[in-house]
């Protein structure tokens, strides 16, 4: 006997619309009957077993590839909850923050990007990703023990919107002992000079993509404006490329002094 998707979901202990964005998107098999759904009790078992089985462990050395599809997966479906376990379950693992961000977590956001960019998902389903990716990493980017480094700002310019790329350039950040000041996303260079000004700070990251219009220009009225030194940092490139530019411009900051 066949289950509506709305007992499929009350099975599941999920909203409907998450059931729906599994049935959507694949993970959870269906037959559209009409204008409803139709779904085999055993296949509602059996997701069900092995969703929760994924999230109880992830074994030491597991395969990055493997556990980035499976994120990805959860982000596009929109389940946060699946999403969060497995980052917790990973770090638990003995990954640190930082190499979760690079192995795992910046490849699930590519291949949802990927997929929203040829029409497999929808824009709101990017968004919804997006945001779970935000606060997950959010959660991952705690202020490190120990003295700092250094005091940096981090800021996504004006017209940059994202904020994921400034809370990964934190997270990076972060995990190599610095101080970090995050103004957000779309931020205009002027409140970044009022608030630079006002403070100690040994360095400025504007997070934003290559060729984002206008990010040399705020590089330079920053710059021009404090004397800071700052970066400019392409979400696409490595986390670790961040911090060795970072360090090196402290380094140097500090031998000029």
């Amino acid at each position: 006997m066949k289950v509506d998707l709305e007992s499929a979901a009350r099975t599941l202990r999920v909203h409907y619309q998450t059931a729906y964005r599994w049935v959507r998107t694949g993970l959870l098999p269906a037959v559209k009957v009409g204008s409803e759904y139709e779904l085999d009790p055993r296949d509602v078992a059996e997701f069900s077993d092995g969703r929760w089985a994924r999230r109880a462990t992830v074994e030491p050395g597991a395969d990055p590839d493997l556990l980035a599809a499976e994120l990805s997966l959860a982000l596009v479906a929109g389940d946060e909850d699946a999403a969060r376990c497995l980052v917790a379950a990973v770090h638990q693992a003995g990954t640190s923050p930082l190499a979760l961000c690079e192995t795992v977590i910046a490849p699930a956001v590519r291949e949802v990007a990927q997929r929203r960019e040829s029409g497999a998902i929808s824009a709101a389903d990017g968004r919804v990703a997006t945001a779970i990716c935000e606060r997950i990493v959010g959660v991952l980017a705690f202020p490190p023990r120990g003295r700092p480094r250094g005091a940096a700002v981090v800021a996504g310019p004006e017209g940059a919107r994202h904020r994921l790329p400034g809370l990964l350039a934190v997270l990076a950040l972060r995990s190599d002992r610095w101080r970090v000041y995050d103004l957000g996303a779309n931020v205009p260079a002027l409140d970044v000079i009022d608030f630079v000004s006002d403070r100690a700070v040994d360095l400025v990251v504007l997070a934003a993509p290559a060729g984002h219009h206008g990010a040399d220009g705020v590089r330079a009225a920053i710059q021009g404006a404090t004397a800071v030194p700052v970066l400019l940092h392409d979400p696409g490139a490595p986390l670790g490329e961040l911090i060795r530019n970072a360090s090196g411009l402290r380094t140097l900051d500090t031998q000029t002094r």
